[in-house]
């Protein structure tokens, strides 16, 4: 059998394993020992799964990061001496203030690329309260931070993610991919009043980059020859776009998806859109519409722009969700889960709905209602359609957009049609020599070639992301605080998150 301990020496932390025998913890208030037999170890560098090799004469493999639920609300270590012991508060069960302790015998070596290697940090275990414990059964997790020469390009996105927390967000959390190597580096914190750290993985709502995810359907069922391009709005949703304005039978596929149909935005019309202080929030924040009626809310407004120029307007997507269930009879959720979600594996991309909350582990959402106000917390609300609604990770986002480029969900003909652009001239204020393709757009970087991206701000997250046109390099920024009402200081945070991301794309090539 097997038991975990851990051996601090100063500031360096030596994972060590033992043969031992398996036990249940017992959910009660009190400090148990704790052991596990004939498992893997999860291990962990700065909270991300890793490379890592454990070698000894235990057989020990790494496996993937998994979140701690069991129903678990809080947790806290405590090490004295050469014993840890983690007391969790957890949610659900009778009798779950557990305390668990472990202790150590002798190390054994962790490999990185076949060399032994250091660590820093803290080397735990964790089990599940005994009233869950025939679902879960106790499993060992271990945090590992790598201790290491100088990393430049690390160090450059942290100082990044500083300067981005400067402008005025809680928490910045920052997820680079280059081939298979992966860099995380966060900033700031996850609540402002607990002084939690940003999780590593945690849930956010991604607003604007679902379009991305629709936009990706949409293609897949021209690819099909379900759906062409050049249909119009009135062929699939006939009379919804018509009055003195808007004229669903000259509005092409091809232009909601590039923002290209004039149509106005529907947003403007919203209470919510009108709020200035957080007790408007509260009044506002569980109120939901159905897509045809902001749809009818939109084209009773004058055109923002003249058909064929480019202006960002949320109905377009709006409208390509009601296109998608009526070509293909299911709602645009289900065919984003089966057709990119399931093939992916994006098992924390989530389609919630008119639900107003975002799963745990997150950090607390904040917005700014005023300049120089307080951060107030919006981690509570109805938030979007098709046009802004689903919930993801920077992991998953950077598995979805590192598939979409490099070919795995779209035919050529397809993608090649997505990456045909427009000037997005709003747009270059912030990203250099913007233009937007369908539901995907791409940008100019400093460093040569370009990026192809999609942001999304919605209610207490602005995120923003970019990828190569191979797929193989990509970023993804997640940022905690939307400063809704301090319009200086939101332009400088998107100034900064784009430098970022920039950064994030040039120092990896």
């Amino acid at each position: 059998m097997t038991s975990v301990r851990h051996l601090a020496i100063g500031a360096i932390a030596v994972l060590t394993t033992v043969t031992g025998c398996a036990a249940y913890v017992q959910a009660q208030p009190e400090e148990k020992t704790f052991a596990f037999a004939g498992r893997t170890l999860d291990v962990v560098a700065n909270g991300v799964p890793t490379d890592l090799v454990a070698a000894d004469r235990e057989d020990v493999k790494v496996v993937r990061w998994f979140d701690v639920k069991s129903g678990a609300k809080k947790t806290s270590w405590v090490l004295k001496g050469n014993t840890l012991t983690l007391k969790a508060e957890c949610l659900g069960f009778a009798n779950c203030d557990a305390r668990f302790r472990v202790e150590v015998p002798r190390t054994v070596r962790v490999l990185r690329d076949g060399r032994p290697t250091k660590l820093r940090g803290v080397a735990a275990a964790e089990t599940t309260p005994a009233s869950a414990s025939a679902l879960a059964g106790p499993s060992p997790i271990f945090h590992a931070q790598l201790q290491g020469g100088a990393d430049p390009i690390r160090d450059r996105l942290q100082s990044g993610a500083d300067a981005v927390r400067d402008v005025g967000v809680s928490g910045v959390l920052v997820d680079a991919r280059s081939g298979e190597k992966r860099t995380l580096v966060r900033s700031g914190v996850g609540d402002i009043a607990t002084r939690a750290p940003v999780p590593t993985d945690g849930y956010f709502r991604i607003g604007s980059t679902t379009k991305t995810f629709v936009a990706t359907v949409a293609m897949q069922l021209v690819g099909e020859g379900k759906l062409r391009l050049t249909d119009t709005v009135d062929r699939w949703l006939p009379r919804l776009v018509s009055g003195p304005y808007n004229d669903g039978r000259k509005i092409t596929i091809r232009s909601l998806l590039q923002h290209t149909s004039g149509l106005p935005d529907f947003w403007p019309d919203l209470p919510i859109d009108k709020v200035k202080d957080e007790r408007g929030y509260r009044r506002e924040r569980f109120r939901s519409y159905r897509p045809e009626h902001l749809v009818k809310l939109a084209v009773k407004r004058k055109p923002d722009a003249r058909q064929g120029t480019w202006r960002y307007s949320a109905t377009n997507y709006v409208l390509m969700g009601l296109i998608i269930q009526k070509v293909t009879g299911h709602p645009w959720e289900q065919e984003v889960q089966e057709r990119i979600l399931e093939p992916l594996g994006l098992r924390r991309t989530l389609l919630t709905g008119t639900s107003p909350h975002v799963p745990q582990p997150r950090a607390t959402f904040y917005e700014r209602f005023s300049p120089g106000g307080r951060l107030a917390d919006v981690s509570v609300v109805v938030d979007g359609q098709a046009d802004g609604s689903m919930i993801s990770t920077t992991g998953d986002l950077l598995v979805f957009m590192r598939a979409l480029m490099s070919g795995r969900l779209l035919r050529p003909a397809q993608l090649a049609e997505m990456r045909r652009t427009v000037s997005a001239e709003p747009w270059r204020a912030v990203y250099m020599e913007a233009g937007y393709g369908l539901g995907i757009a791409r940008r100019r970087l400093p460093c040569g070639g370009w990026a192809w991206f999609h942001g999304g701000d919605t209610w207490g997250n602005s995120s923003t992301n970019a990828v190569s046109p191979d797929g193989r390099r990509a970023v993804s920024i997640s940022m905690f605080t939307e400063n809704y009402g301090d319009e200086d200081r939101a332009f400088r945070q998107a100034q900064v998150a784009a430098r970022l991301a920039d950064d994030a794309m040039c120092e990896q090539r």
